[in-house]
């Protein structure tokens, strides 16, 4: 059997969500706690950005973090250690899908 984390989410509403955001959702699990993002647009990656600023570099992605998040548990935003963890996986997000450079 296995442990419910903390915010876990229905097969529903997950479905809801998956059709409600049809650039997909994803999911960050973090000591026992989960939580449902859903995929970044560039407006959203703007606003993130325009947010960082030198005195405050993680700024940028805790407004990414609340930007996307769609449900679950808050504490993967809000609990200090484990949001440590956690924004180097939004700042994989942010950076979108890779691409390569090809030289013609």
């Amino acid at each position: 059997m296995t442990n419910k984390l903390i915010g876990q989410a229905s097969e529903a509403d997950i479905k809801k969500w998956k059709g409600e955001n049809p650039a997909g959702i994803f999911a960050i699990e973090s000591e026992g706690h989960i939580g449902y993002f859903r995929e970044p647009t560039r407006h959203d990656v703007n606003k993130a950005l325009c947010s960082a600023n030198d005195d405050k570099p993680l700024e940028g992605l805790e407004v990414l973090g609340d930007l996307l998040f769609i449900g679950g548990s808050k504490e993967i935003l809000t609990n200090d250690l484990i949001f440590l963890g956690v924004h180097p996986l939004l700042k994989r997000k942010m950076l979108g899908k890779e691409a390569a450079l090809v030289n013609l």
